[in-house]
């Protein structure tokens, strides 16, 4: 493309006006927050396949983790999702935007959504299903989890190692 046709279609491109509102800074947070929580999912995934292969202790523990950032990202989305729906202040689309268009990048938005609510959604009722009872976060302990020896195992395996162990 040459240098003319690339400033012709940088000022064809039609900008924000500067009174446009941005978007709100809690929309903003919430946005930031779940990428964030969903690149720790993918990494506490991966982390926890390896533990598995090598047979960790670590395996539980990470586990666990893993669905306190699910349930975690669940909450997050549905916060983010009513506030949304009810108080969020975003932008408007550009006046050019076609029909197909306009619908097309809704659809994606709560399709996004969909996929942020459903994928922890369908983790807790796997292991409902399958009987299984777990914290559902790391802060909060049922007696009859299953792992619970294992991870407070892990728990003591670190703290006798520094000569700090627990009875």
């Amino acid at each position: 493309m040459s240098r003319h046709h690339a400033v012709a279609l940088r000022l064809a491109t039609p900008r924000p006006a500067r009174g446009d509102p941005p978007f709100d800074g809690l929309t903003i947070g919430l946005h930031w927050a779940t990428v964030l929580f969903v690149l720790a999912q993918f990494a506490s995934a991966w982390l926890h396949t390896l533990a598995e292969v090598r047979q960790s202790d670590f395996t539980p523990v990470l586990l666990q983790i893993h669905r306190s950032i699910g349930v975690t990202i669940w909450v997050v989305t549905a916060l983010r999702l009513a506030w949304r729906l009810t108080r969020a202040r975003l932008p408007p689309f550009p006046t050019h935007m076609t029909k197909l268009h306009l619908v097309t990048v809704k659809l994606s938005e709560y399709g996004l959504y969909v996929l942020l609510l459903g994928q922890p959604a369908t983790g807790l009722l796997t292991l409902s299903l399958a009987g299984v009872r777990s914290p559902i976060l790391l802060a909060v302990s049922s007696d009859h989890a299953p792992g619970r020896d294992a991870t407070a195992a892990v728990h003591f395996r670190m703290n006798s190692a520094h000569g700090r162990s627990r009875r």
